[in-house]
């Protein structure tokens, strides 16, 4: 009897898992999916750290929202042109795509830019601009 391969998720990086728990330990923050696949109807197979897909963000012109967290592997060159048309694509389809490093993830931005998101607790700009001199 030939063994069937298994189909298996993939393991979240620790920068993931931990803006899981950051999002988790916030309720006034929708769930997110997490790994949401999209672009199959363009014969690709691309998925999102976390994606908010049907919430319509009026800070945002009514797009959609996904995170994505860049680790050392998003720096290998095939890997960035490939990260490169994904963004692209995700953005034509009326994603809004923000970006953060592990780093970025551990002291607190994106939990922070979410807030600010979707409790409209401040600007936006502001926050990335003093958070990032933080990081």
């Amino acid at each position: 009897m030939a063994a069937r391969r298994q189909c298996t998720a993939k393991t979240p990086s620790e920068g993931e898992a931990t803006l899981a728990l950051h999002i988790r330990g916030h309720r006034e923050i929708p769930p997110a999916a997490e790994q949401f696949a999209f672009g199959a109807h363009l014969g690709r197979k691309w998925r999102f750290d976390f994606a908010w897909p049907m919430r319509r963000l009026e800070a945002l012109s009514g797009r959609r929202l996904a995170v994505e967290i860049q680790g050392r592997q998003h720096g290998i060159k095939s890997r960035m042109t490939a990260d490169h048309e994904k963004l692209n694509v995700a953005q034509a389809l009326g994603w809004t795509v923000l970006q953060f490093s592990p780093r970025q993830v551990k002291a607190g931005l994106a939990i922070d830019v979410l807030r600010s998101i979707f409790l409209d607790e401040g600007d936006l700009v502001d926050i990335l601009q003093r958070r990032a001199q933080q990081c």
